[in-house]
């Protein structure tokens, strides 16, 4: 049809119309940015994923019972409502984070890996002060008849003449 009097065109020029249609999707420039780089074409669905990953292993590096909750299938099920939503307000994972997109992602990163890190770091804490305290020396008991400063002991009898009297009665 032709578009600006709705009447069908001839056959002849139908095709003619198709083909040239064609040739112009085909020649049309891509898109390009201020520094004159090509856009690639924004995956949203994939978008959507990525950033469901990157939430997910956030959370499960401060909350590890999160993994449980926020499965790959159920990711993969929040992902398409999510993807609709970012098309809709041209939300990607390049312009989300605006000018400040990079140093946000690499604390998302840090943080997955910092938290189980401190937590190794105090487990083994942990587990050398245990195996000091299991092996520290302790003061050796005071020998028999010797008598510790400040503390009063009953004497000793079993070395002496009496010791065998003690031990009749």
């Amino acid at each position: 049809m032709d578009q600006e009097t709705k009447d069908p065109l001839p056959a002849d020029l139908a095709g003619l119309h198709a083909e040239a249609s064609a040739l112009d999707a085909e020649a049309a420039p891509p898109p390009v940015d201020a520094q004159g780089q090509i856009i690639a074409p924004v995956d949203y669905t994939e978008d959507a994923k990525g950033l469901l990953d990157i939430i997910a292993n956030s959370m499960e590096a401060f909350w590890p019972s999160t993994a449980d909750v926020l499965t790959a299938e159920k990711r993969a099920k929040i992902a398409a409502p999510l993807a609709k939503v970012m098309e809709k307000h041209d939300w990607s994972l390049a312009n989300l984070f605006g000018k400040w997109g990079e140093e946000i992602a690499l604390g998302f990163v840090v943080a997955q890996v910092a938290v189980p890190v401190a937590t190794a770091i105090r487990k083994d804490r942990a587990a050398k002060a245990a195996v000091e305290k299991a092996t520290e020396t302790r003061p050796a008991a005071p020998a028999p008849g010797a008598s510790t400063p400040g503390i009063e002991t009953a004497p000793d009898t079993s070395s002496t003449a009496a010791a065998g009297f003690y031990k009749k009665a």
